[in-house]
């Protein structure tokens, strides 16, 4: 018996976050405060329940005690009511 096979298009593995990764997030004129679920080399998901629009351009800075941690991404998948994925600003 064989196992099924998925297929990804990721280039990158994701990894989830423990529940203290959170960022502050500024797109289409609105500031959020808000878990991130998961992140990879090439972006992350973002817990929220507040509607975003496909493509918006995101500023994004990571509440770390490390230090300032910005990033710039384009939202590039929504699902409602749960998050946003968001890729880096290439």
């Amino acid at each position: 018996m064989h196992a099924p096979v998925f297929y990804s298009r990721r280039r990158t593995a994701r990894v989830d976050t423990p529940q203290g990764v959170w960022v502050y997030w500024r797109y289409a004129g609105r500031d959020d405060t808000s878990r991130v679920k998961n992140l990879s080399v090439g972006g992350l998901f973002i817990e929220t329940k507040r509607r975003t629009i496909l493509g918006a351009i995101t500023k994004i800075d990571f509440l770390v005690q490390e230090g300032q941690i910005r990033a710039e991404g384009v939202v590039k998948h929504v699902e409602p009511g749960r998050g946003v994925g968001v890729n880096s600003r290439q």
